[in-house]
């Protein structure tokens, strides 16, 4: 789909406030999510995972391959609607969307847990700790709740979608241990390649 297509539709749906399902590049399954807002090249969505609200993504323009807004979707939208949607999409985060380094400002000050899919293949979870240029640096958790000691350098053209205030994101958190206090050094190179 062609980034001017892309747009235009993507606007449409977001004043009309459409659940839709949109495929993006490199992946094989669609996701169903209600966009929300936009910026030149990146736009936010409420998730959905069967029925269930499920956070909020950014991803880019150019990644979505194919946008969807069949009787089905059109149906599961009063659904998702009826069962309090407006609610999440009125507290919807208030997020740059100019490009990633106003993305990551605005998570570096909110300090945040977030999630990063990187290449379509791995996920990082954690805080932003630095915005460059070029890219970000993430202070991670692994999957038994143990903070990294250094953080992690990913370069803005590795990243496929960011995620915010999911069930797993919102879960972990209450059970994660306070972040060290002592600062966290280096920058270790993540470009496609998280743990």
């Amino acid at each position: 789909m062609d980034l001017e297509r892309t747009r235009t539709a993507l606007a449409a749906h977001i004043v009309e406030k459409d659940y839709i399902t949109i495929q993006k590049q490199g992946e094989t399954w669609r996701s169903p999510c209600i966009p929300l807002r936009m910026g030149e090249t990146l736009f936010m969505g409420l998730r959905f995972r069967d029925f269930f609200p499920d956070g909020y993504e950014i991803a880019a323009l150019d990644q979505v391959a194919e946008i969807i807004h069949s009787e089905t979707d059109v149906y599961f939208g009063e659904i998702v609607k009826r069962e309090g949607a407006g609610r999440l999409m009125d507290a919807a985060p208030k997020i740059d969307l100019t490009d990633w380094p106003s993305v990551f400002r605005s998570f570096l000050k909110t300090k945040e847990i977030i999630s990063i899919e990187v290449g379509n293949e791995c996920m990082d979870l954690g805080k932003i700790k630095a915005v460059f240029a070029d890219g970000i640096e993430i202070r991670r958790f692994d999957a038994t709740g143990v903070w990294e000691r250094e953080n992690w350098y990913v370069s803005y053209g590795s990243i496929t979608k960011v995620g915010v205030k999911s069930h797993y994101i919102k879960t972990f958190e209450k059970y994660l241990p306070q972040e060290d206090s002592e600062k966290a050094g280096g920058r270790r190179r993540v470009d496609g390649l998280g743990n």
